[in-house]
């Protein structure tokens, strides 16, 4: 697995690097540093163009002296968001920062994280700006019927890196019957199951929420390490390729948001 990090100089970039240097460091691995020089620079003419040339190569030197990994440096020109998602392979992990934090309650164009999250065909971890506490702990898994299976087994192996606690939330309607219930039930028997074949050392719980999805994993992740979900696309009517889950999760995040591929 490659870690591709997309940094711009700015404070949530600089929150996602640290993210994704503690994690490589942790792994014995390096990282790949990405900064997109956006193409709509040199529509400005070339003077503005050589400012962003040069304020990108202050940007790529400065994260990696900030590193303390290995690091791959990668200068580009296009549009940032498309032009990282398309560097990362099924089996990359993308990281990128955000400044949407608390809760939005709407749609909100024009987030490069999201579209990142959208289009990578790998794995998506998306940082907010603020710092994450030390006291932060527990992995939060997102379990829905039919695309569970990879974010239960990312969310384990975080668990067991990690040495925090697992736990499994899944949601059903707050008026469903005894048998939608029954069915949770035995779903997320089976997600436990899966999560100690992938996990022997974590400590694994599970819940149903009678809330909304978004609602419940939001809360139930506000004090947590990570939370993971799975890219359901179930809305993409209304929400784009995410699923509105997904989407409205990264709207309004309350910590690093793992999308699981």
């Amino acid at each position: 697995m490659t870690i591709l990090v997309g940094i711009d100089g700015s404070t949530p970039s600089r929150s996602a690097l640290e993210w994704a240097t503690s994690r490589a460091r942790s792994l014995g691995e390096g990282v790949r540093l990405v900064h997109v020089i956006d193409d709509e620079w040199g529509i400005a003419g070339r003077d503005v163009a050589q400012q962003a040339e040069d304020a990108g190569a202050d940007v790529i030197e400065s994260a990696r002296r900030a590193a303390g990994v290995p690091v791959e440096e990668l200068v580009l020109h296009g549009s940032p968001a498309w032009t990282l998602a398309g560097l990362a392979g099924p089996d990359d992990l993308v990281v990128v920062g955000t400044h949407k934090t608390g809760f939005l309650h709407g749609r909100a164009l024009g987030s490069r994280s999201i579209v990142v999250a959208s289009l990578a065909a790998g794995s998506v971890a998306v940082i907010p700006d603020a710092a994450v506490p030390r006291t932060r702990q527990s992995i939060v898994v997102g379990v829905a019927a039919g695309s569970w299976e990879t974010a239960v087994a990312f969310g384990a192996a975080e668990a067991e890196r990690t040495g925090e606690e697992l736990l499994l939330v899944h949601c059903v309607p707050e008026d469903a019957p005894a048998a939608v219930l029954d069915d949770g039930n035995r779903l997320l028997g089976e997600a436990r199951r899966y999560a100690a074949e992938h996990s022997t050392a974590a400590h694994v719980r599970s819940r149903i929420s009678r809330r909304a999805p978004a609602v419940a994993l939001l809360d139930a992740s506000r004090s947590a390490r990570l939370l993971v979900v799975a890219p359901t696309r179930g809305s993409v009517d209304r929400a784009g390729f995410l699923g509105s889950v997904t989407h409205a999760i990264l709207l309004n995040i309350t910590c690093p948001v793992v999308i699981a591929r």
